[in-house]
């Protein structure tokens, strides 16, 4: 019997017009979600974009071999597709290969550019200057408790993400509101304020409010549809490459979002840098790009902090060579971001961290002398070693990278230094950030409770965490720190790790002198030093001296003796440092 023709000429056993419509609507299908709801870019130097591409030759493999390898007609057409599907396999393991750092060490290791840079002039002086004493984790403490000003408080919860901005002159750290689940997106059409949490407040009390917005926020990552904020800057940009967002406000108060691009620019795929940044205003959806020279300087956060660490991991791990990371390791060095993940998950194993304030972060921000943001992380040998090379510095707005060699601990040394102090309390310290106490590089800590309550202050010197100090205000801290590092050390001791020039302690500092008669003297034991604690009639100061200043203190500093002495004041109300003593 004659086998009946088709409409399309080829065998029964090939294919109909409706397995055919079928296949069309399953592979119309792929690509929707592919593009909606995965948000491939459409670029060949996406290593996404070649694996979605992979699995839709997949699909053609499956057909084909469904409806065609059975007939002669169609048995080219199944063989096609498999070849041309393993072809597209090792075409992608290829351009993966060659863009492997064993061939572009080199290249790796320049993709970012490091300048030495100079403590004095770029680190903040934490008696001077602003210093972002709230951490991301204290904002969050203190910033969700602001939502239920809002209206409809319940449609929308607290993103955790406060981003450290400077804003009119003011820093202060924000987070947008999210919708609440799918049934609150569907229900609102917009988030009408963000939260807004001081950074740079001395105190326990951190102000924080939540600003109503005179154009509500349409477009947040919060959202499921066409108001999805991601979605609709692929849709506008879908040959790019996305980073993850950042919230800020605009000096005129407007809601925005910073998108950085990623570009591989070594071998095919790897050497990923984010050279443009896309701003994309909240409540309209208007977005514009920017290269990274060109980016507004109302912009705090233009690159990913996952970004510059991989930057500059590449830089101290590749800067002698591919080989030397597997044999010698010589001036192999790594960001203490890549030490946390590592860190991280021996504590897991271990199951020591006793509350989720502990996180050993890896980084912190910061506000340099300059005014300018700053991202701060320490670089540690390769060996995992509790200690540090030294530490870099990278702008946020232009990725600008400043690299200080001070061999010292690392951070989470100086957090458990920190704990030490209020074992009895079993507060937590957050991951440290970096200023100077009078031109000496100190780690920044507060020290929290089980809920997340800021209570005290820390303050470690970056050379010897031993040298740590704790109180419940910033400015005690300072002279607390001042006394036990700038008193209590002989300028002439060459013991300790700290080697201390002649005045270094006072170096930059106004000093004054005094005379008179002695009263009230009493000592105390401070780091292993002894520190006299005196006063003279008439004047209601306690002058603090260490025992380098004189050795004779012992005998001759008595009650009733006329003494010279010079000091400076030590920022704390009443208390006098004492740098010189003449019997």
């Amino acid at each position: 019997m004659e086998t009946k023709k088709r409409k399309y000429g080829l065998d029964s056993d090939f294919i109909t017009k409706g397995e055919l419509i079928g296949i069309a609507v399953i592979t119309a299908l792929y690509a929707f979600i592919s593009q909606v709801f995965f948000l491939v870019p459409i670029n060949l130097r996406s290593e996404s974009f070649w694996i979605t591409v992979f699995f839709y030759l997949l699909l053609v493999v499956f057909y084909t071999g469904i409806y065609c390898s059975e007939v002669y007609s169609g048995k080219g057409i199944f063989k096609i597709s498999l070849l041309v599907t393993i072809l597209w396999v090792l075409a992608f393991l290829f351009l993966e290969f060659i863009s492997l750092p064993l061939f572009h060490a080199k290249a790796y290791s320049e993709l970012i550019t490091i300048e030495d840079g100079d403590m004095q002039a770029d680190l903040p002086d934490m008696s001077k200057d602003p210093i972002a004493f709230v951490d991301d984790l204290s904002a969050q403490n203190i910033g969700d408790r602001q939502i239920a000003a809002v209206d409809k408080s319940t449609f929308y919860n607290v993103d955790d993400q406060y981003n450290l901005i400077k804003y009119n002159g003011k820093y202060i750290r924000v987070s947008s509101l999210n919708y609440g689940g799918f049934d609150k997106a569907w229900m609102s059409d917009s988030i009408p304020a963000y939260i807004e949490v001081e950074a740079t407040n001395k105190g326990r009390k951190q102000a924080a409010a939540a600003v109503m917005l005179n154009e509500p926020i349409v477009y947040s990552e919060s959202d499921y549809v066409t108001q999805d904020l991601m979605r609709h800057i692929h849709f506008k940009y879908p040959t790019a490459i996305l980073g993850s967002a950042f919230f800020e406000i605009n000096d005129n108060g407007t809601p925005c979002q910073i998108i950085p691009t990623q570009k591989p620019t070594i071998g095919f795929f790897g050497g990923k840098v984010e050279k443009e940044i896309i701003i994309n205003n909240a409540a309209t959806g208007d977005t514009e790009m920017y290269a990274n020279e060109d980016v507004p300087e109302w912009v705090d956060h233009a690159h990913s902090v996952e970004n510059t660490m991989k930057l500059l991991d590449y830089h101290f791990v590749y800067k002698n060579g591919f080989l030397n990371t597997i044999w010698g390791k010589v001036d192999v060095f790594r960001t203490s971001y890549h030490y946390r993940d590592i860190n991280g998950e021996e504590e897991a194993d271990e199951e020591v961290i006793e509350n989720q304030f502990t996180p050993f972060a890896g980084y912190s921000y910061m506000i340099a002398k300059d005014g300018d943001i700053y991202m701060y992380t320490g670089i540690t040998p390769d060996n995992t070693a509790e200690s540090n090379k030294g530490f870099v510095l990278v702008n946020t707005r232009t990725q600008k990278a400043k690299y200080y060699e001070f061999p010292g601990a690392e951070e989470s040394s100086a957090q458990n230094a920190a704990e030490g102090l209020v074992s009895d309390l079993r507060y937590s310290a957050s991951f440290p950030s970096i200023a100077t106490v009078d031109g000496e590089a100190t780690f920044f800590m507060v020290l929290k409770d089980s809920a997340g309550l800021v209570h005290r202050y820390s303050i470690c010197n970056m050379k010897n965490y031993s040298e740590v100090v704790e109180a419940d205000t910033i400015d005690k801290a300072i002279t607390l720190y001042r006394g036990k590092v700038f008193v209590s050390k002989d300028p002439q001791d060459k013991t300790t790790e700290i080697v201390y020039e002649e005045e270094s302690a006072t170096e930059g500092i106004e000093t004054f002198k005094a005379t008179g008669r002695v009263l009230k003297v009493t000592t105390a034991e401070v780091g292993g030093y002894t520190n006299y604690y005196f006063m003279f009639e008439g004047d209601e100061h306690v002058y603090v001296s260490s025992i380098a200043n004189s050795s004779k203190q012992p005998m001759l500093l008595v009650n009733g003796i006329n003494i010279d002495v010079e000091y400076y004041d030590s920022g704390e109300e009443g208390i006098r440092i004492v740098t010189s003593i003449d019997f």
